[in-house]
């Protein structure tokens, strides 16, 4: 009997240590399901992307006002906008797409369909918005210490010293005071139109412009809003977190495409409608164009988004099971062995995603290189391209005076380099046959001598 006894106090201490190292090996796996089975699934955030600019809303606010307080208006250089503005210009899908196209380095578009570039400046912005330069410059410094504002300006500012949209429309609407009238509406044009802020509220220091309406005309506003649009477009493009702003007066960059579409098109007596709706297909296309060929790029860039977001959730979770487990361990030796376990696997794991994001980061790299190159390749080949032209024509002369013979040059194949280029007198049987490869302008497309005795070089 005692025997017995022993033998099953024995039994008993033994699985009571056998329970323990039991917890200690499934806590890595059963806490991972516990956690999977009580905590929903993840769901990954998708990135906002938020065009700053209103142009619904300064036409509604427009379209209310009185006739009157209108034609009070009429002197402002915004006023054209009230014109132009009619709720229905703005795109935000096109914005986006023609935002992404636009090369901030040299203030280009790139209009695929003919293969040009063409450089946005502030006489376009003039054309199109009917926003004119003045003389003077528009400074707005960031971050410099507001000035105390007099009576005329301070009532469009809030407890905290912002300009408040509430108090501008406040004024526009019900105020008696002519110049407080004007200076509301140029607020208003700034903040929802020209200089659309990727905040959404109007900084401060453009109050400084409105003190004295009738200096407002000596501003240079439409190199302002370009050099506001191209910054803007920068910081959208390169800009990091879950919301990416686009302010500053994106709907010129639809309004300048449309235009340079419309000049495309034969001025033959079509009405308006049938002119527009072939503006709106030709831009389709060129919006599809330009997108097959940001496909790679963009991919590229969402996937890391989507790693991102996947690596921190992982990282998370597998922090949380390790303190978990480790909490759950008793014994001293165990705890600590589990603990520096647990972070030399996620040390690992974090390594092995740093090393993935640092591939997909030199593909980005490269694609923007790139693109940067090709942005500035038309305007360096061109002068290239010329310099090659006088030294051809200098050769071209030099062999005519040495061997007295005319001459022309072979076709240059696309392979073709420039030293194999060779220049070769024409023979008495290309003579015979009307100027070698071709004769004068009737060719089909050849090249050679023309009816005058000429060179043509191909």
């Amino acid at each position: 009997m005692p025997r017995t006894r022993s033998r099953a106090t024995g039994t008993s201490s033994e699985m009571q240590n056998l329970n323990k190292y039991d917890d200690l090996l499934r806590c890595r796996t059963t806490t991972e399901e516990e956690e999977e089975e009580q905590q929903p699934q993840e769901v990954l955030k998708k990135r906002k992307e938020v065009v700053r600019l209103k142009e619904k809303a300064f036409a509604e606010t427009m379209t209310d006002l009185p006739e009157e307080r209108l034609k009070l208006l009429e002197d402002s250089p915004f006023y054209k906008l009230v014109e132009m503005m009619s709720g229905h210009v703005q795109n935000n899908k096109v914005i986006k797409k023609l935002a992404s196209m636009f090369s901030t380095n040299n203030k280009s578009l790139s209009l695929l369909l003919d293969g040009t570039r063409c450089i946005v400046t502030p006489q376009d912005f003039t054309s199109i918005t009917g926003v004119e330069d003045g003389d003077e410059d528009v400074i707005i410094r960031k971050n410099s210490k507001p000035e105390e504002e007099p009576e005329e300006t301070k009532i469009f500012l809030t407890e905290n010293g912002k300009v408040s949209n509430v108090n501008v429309l406040e004024q526009l609407t019900h105020t008696k005071d002519y110049d407080t009238l004007r200076r509301a509406f140029a607020l208003l044009a700034m903040q929802k139109i020209i200089c659309a802020p990727l905040n959404g509220t109007l900084g401060r220091s453009y109050l400084k412009y409105v003190r004295d309406v009738s200096l407002l005309r000596k501003k240079k506003w439409a190199t302002h809003a370009i050099h506001l649009l191209v910054r803007s477009i920068n910081t959208y493009k390169n800009g990091r977190g879950m919301t990416r702003s686009l302010g500053g007066c994106t709907v010129f960059l639809l309004l300048y495409v449309r235009k340079k579409i419309s000049e495309t098109i034969p001025d033959d007596e079509l009405s308006d409608e049938t002119r527009k709706k072939m503006i709106d297909v030709k831009l389709d296309e060129l919006l599809e164009t330009c997108n097959k060929h940001r496909t790679d790029f963009e991919t590229a860039r969402s996937v890391k988004n989507t790693m991102l977001q996947r690596n921190e959730s992982m990282i998370t979770a597998l922090q949380k099971v390790n303190k978990k487990c480790v909490r759950e361990v008793e014994n001293k030796n165990a705890k600590a062995l589990l603990k520096v376990d647990g972070e030399r696997t996620i040390l690992k794991f974090q390594n092995q995603l740093d090393a993935r994001m640092a591939d997909i980061d030199s593909i980005l790299e490269r694609e923007e290189a790139r693109s940067e190159e090709e942005n500035r390749r038309p305007t360096v080949i061109s002068k290239k391209r010329k310099g090659v032209n006088e030294v051809e024509k200098d050769a071209v002369v030099g062999k005519r005076k040495k061997t007295g013979q005319k001459v022309i040059m072979e076709p240059k194949h696309a392979m073709q380099t420039r030293a194999q280029r060779t220049l070769k007198p024409i023979r008495d049987s290309d003579r015979a046959d009307g100027g070698g490869i071709g004769k004068g302008s009737g060719g089909s497309g050849g090249n050679g001598c023309n009816d005058d005795g000429q060179c043509i070089r191909i």
